[in-house]
């Protein structure tokens, strides 16, 4: 990394790192859900060339930092769901789904509008695959409490790191309102 230019080409390489590690995340995805290989690469290459991936890809605007992350939680929540309808538990899956979407919201903040809906999401796929509402609602209170906790603590971190008192937590409040 370096000055001027030189830190634009950086944020545009950091960029594209994490639009093709997301699509790697996908990839492999589509691979342990069995897709086949033509309809697998096929989606792929869509993803690909899609025009959002294309348009953001090559900048410095590193919004696709996120992509990894995003994919992680995406790659860990398919596979709890298949998971849950073959009537296995995996409780991991879904813990690591929200871990990873925890970490996604905390480099996109905008990310914290989809927490609800896919801990609503997590409600469905537990009661559609037996679970009891009660069973269900702590299932899915798990995940966005999890995901929600793991943004907030990176965003504690970044507060202390950017010299905030630990104590003050109407100034963590504005640092974070700040980020939005």
């Amino acid at each position: 990394f370096g000055r001027g230019d030189d830190v634009i080409r950086s944020m545009e390489q950091v960029n594209l790192l994490g639009a093709a590690l997301g699509l790697g995340i996908f990839h492999v995805l589509l691979c342990r859900l069995g897709t086949p290989l033509a309809t697998r690469w096929l989606a792929t290459a869509l993803a690909v060339f899609s025009f959002n991936l294309l348009a953001l890809a090559p900048t410095a605007h590193i919004k696709l930092v996120v992509l990894p992350a995003l994919m992680l939680a995406l790659y860990y929540l398919c596979l709890w769901e298949r998971r849950r309808a073959m009537g296995e538990e995996a409780l991991g899956g879904l813990i690591a789904g929200a871990l990873a979407l925890g970490l996604a919201t905390a480099t996109l903040l905008s990310l914290y509008a989809a927490v609800p809906f896919l801990a609503l999401a997590v409600l469905g796929v537990a009661r559609r695959s037996g679970a009891s509402w009660a069973g269900a609602l702590a299932r899915a209170i798990l995940f966005g409490a999890l995901a929600s906790l793991v943004a907030t603590g990176f965003f504690f971190i970044g507060h202390l790191a950017s010299g905030g008192a630990a104590t003050d937590p109407l100034g963590f409040a504005r640092y974070v309102l700040g980020a939005v």
